[in-house]
């Protein structure tokens, strides 16, 4: 469901998506918890949709959601933290807070350079 929520939102259908990822939401919560990777990618799928519809107060609390809970429980440098802190850093580009997003955008760059050897 998940899956057919983002296309919905590449596709900018985003009444469609956002009843999809609640539904989606309710459901990994309710069977795999709170702080579930899947759950966790369904928060951080949900805050890209605010952030494209531009409630950017929604996408934050949302996107950084998905970002602590990713960092506790895959670790810093995991791929899905790292998408999480890119998104964060893009919501906070298009609010002009250029500081935070470029912050934010170095550690990504550091730990993807750490991690590819570079």
């Amino acid at each position: 469901m998940n899956a057919r929520a983002v296309l919905h939102t590449k596709q900018k259908q985003y009444d469609d998506a956002q009843s999809l990822f609640k539904e989606a939401l309710e459901g990994s919560k309710s069977e795999l918890g709170d702080d579930h990777p899947d759950t966790l990618e369904t928060i951080n799928d949900l805050g890209i949709l605010h952030r494209q519809q531009k409630h950017y107060e929604k996408a934050e609390k949302l996107l950084a959601k998905a970002f602590e809970g990713r960092k506790i429980k895959l670790g810093v440098d995991h791929p899905h933290t790292l998408q999480s802190m890119h998104e964060l850093a893009v919501l906070y580009k298009e609010q002009e807070r250029y500081e935070e997003a470029e912050e934010l955008l170095r550690r990504v760059t550091f730990s993807v350079l750490t991690r590819a050897g570079g």
